[in-house]
């Protein structure tokens, strides 16, 4: 009887971490990039900036984004971005979102130079902006002359529900997304190449029970811890009688 209290609980307990370990769904992008070439991602250049797809330098597979510019000045820019992705499950902050990407800086960063890396949220229709996670990588993040690829993974995002300063429909959500990565547009960036691959963006969803109804997941979760000292109370005390 002394140990089934203990088993009890961890049986309850592991019931409970299941979704946990549940396996996380890809949302996107279509093309984790850049393998199919620019079919599924869009980009542009301005004056001194460049953007191409490497097969010289990639983290994973055969290429990699490189994007960049060494010239001062505004208007040498360039960008890409991939085509909107709907995020299904996690539409509207329903369940968490990881975004993860590898990049790489090899040339020395310049003091206050980053490039600029936007996740950014949109209404189902994809024309209504709701708002966007940045992500600034160089003097921000602490990286110059790097030799290998790093991973920048962000995990528990929610998508935001409402836009920030927009006149939006009453009724409108974040339903679809997109990654945007920019060089000297936000942020100056003379500091040559930006490589980037292996884009994902995943949710790891629980079960409507877990996730919207957190009164009746406490209430299941004290049935679980309970039962079994309220059935132990009852034993000794039909026992002792």
């Amino acid at each position: 009887m002394r140990l089934l209290l203990p088993k009890l609980l961890i049986a309850g307990l592991g019931v409970l971490a299941l979704p946990t370990m549940a396996r996380q769904i890809m949302l996107g992008p279509p093309d984790p990039g850049p393998e199919h070439g620019f079919d599924y991602w869009y980009y542009g250049t301005n004056g001194g900036g460049y953007v191409s797809i490497d097969d010289t330098d990639p983290n994973t597979g055969t290429s990699d984004f490189t994007l960049g510019n060494k010239t001062t000045g505004s208007e040498n820019r360039a960008d890409f971005r991939s085509q909107l992705f709907p995020l299904h499950s996690a539409s509207g902050g329903a369940e968490p979102i990881t975004i993860s990407f590898a990049y790489k800086l090899p040339g020395n960063v310049k003091a206050r130079d980053n490039i600029a890396v936007f996740f950014r949220f949109f209404d189902d229709t994809g024309t209504n902006f709701l708002g966007q996670i940045p992500i600034m990588l160089g003097s921000s993040s602490g990286d110059s002359e790097m030799t290998d690829y790093k991973t920048m993974t962000l995990t528990s995002i929610r998508a935001l529900k409402n836009a920030t300063g927009i006149q939006l429909p009453k009724d409108a959500r974040a339903t679809t997304a997109d990654i945007w990565v920019t060089c000297n547009v936000f942020q100056p960036w003379t500091s040559g190449d930006a490589r980037f691959a292996n884009f994902s963006v995943t949710t790891l969803p629980t079960p409507p029970w877990v996730s919207r109804h957190w009164i009746i997941s406490i209430i299941v979760l004290l049935i679980i811890l309970l039962l079994p000292v309220l059935t132990i109370l009852a034993i000794r005390k039909r026992q002792m009688a």
